[in-house]
């Protein structure tokens, strides 16, 4: 509609340059006129075309963050089970240290905890929508510079610092698993460790022992704690941002 009342204007500006038997004064405010008409239709399609992507992307940006927030609380339940999973391995450890420091090994105890040996946890994130997002270079649409940098942040900083320690956690496991494999005696069925307080009190066994307690102490533990922090207050400013 817009393209052909500008079509109309532009042929009305024309006919009238060419007005025969009319004096050039009067062919020229013709003209101008016309043009000035062109030029407020022109100026109207395009202020209504940017209010209505403006419409659109603040459309956009409430469905992400209505959604990313759904996320973000599964990310929470994710990292809250990740992290007491950590808390029972570090439980489990200690004990094991304390028997390898000379404590007598309680034969309940070792069947309940041997699980440390062999366990491990990955956080899994709810990171579709935001890929999805970055994907499309619509980073644009959160107009909330400050919750933007938060969302990026979390998503391209904690989590993946929180998916790389996982990582060297599994690696650890797999370090005990395979001294158990080497070291460790089952009886016949398999069911038990025939030598179960020497396993524990070898060297090895209490460096990996001392290594575990450190890593899952000192930095497992503090990141899952800051992931859960940050999605919590990242809800909290989405709360605010949809109000």
């Amino acid at each position: 509609m817009a393209e052909n009342e500008i079509a109309k204007h532009i042929d009305a500006a024309y006919k009238a340059a060419k007005q025969p038997n009319t004096h050039w004064l009067h062919r020229l405010k013709e003209v101008l006129i016309e043009i000035l008409i062109i030029v407020f239709a022109v100026t109207i399609s395009i202020w209504f075309h940017n209010w209505s992507d403006s419409l659109h992307e603040q459309r956009e940006a409430k469905e992400f963050l209505r959604g990313l927030k759904v996320d973000l609380q599964g990310d929470i339940a994710s990292a809250k089970n990740d992290s007491d999973f950590y808390a029972t391995q570090l439980y489990r450890l200690r004990y094991f240290l304390r028997v390898g420091n000379g404590d007598t090994l309680n034969a309940d105890s070792m069947i309940a905890y041997q699980s440390v040996l062999f366990s491990n946890t990955s956080l899994e994130p709810h990171i579709s929508r935001y890929e999805g997002l970055k994907g499309s270079g619509k980073f644009g649409i959160i107009e909330n510079t400050d919750l933007l940098n938060n969302i990026i942040n979390l998503h391209e900083v904690t989590i993946k610092h929180v998916q790389m320690l996982d990582g060297y956690y599994t690696d650890f496991a797999n370090r005990m698993g395979g001294f158990f494999q080497e070291n460790a005696q089952l009886n016949p069925n398999g069911s038990k460790i025939t030598n179960a307080q020497k396993f524990i009190r070898m060297p090895r066994m209490r460096f990996l022992d001392m290594y575990g307690i450190s890593f899952i102490s000192l930095n497992v533990l503090n990141y899952h704690d800051s992931c859960i922090v940050q999605c919590q207050k990242l809800i909290g400013q989405i709360d605010k941002e949809l109000q």
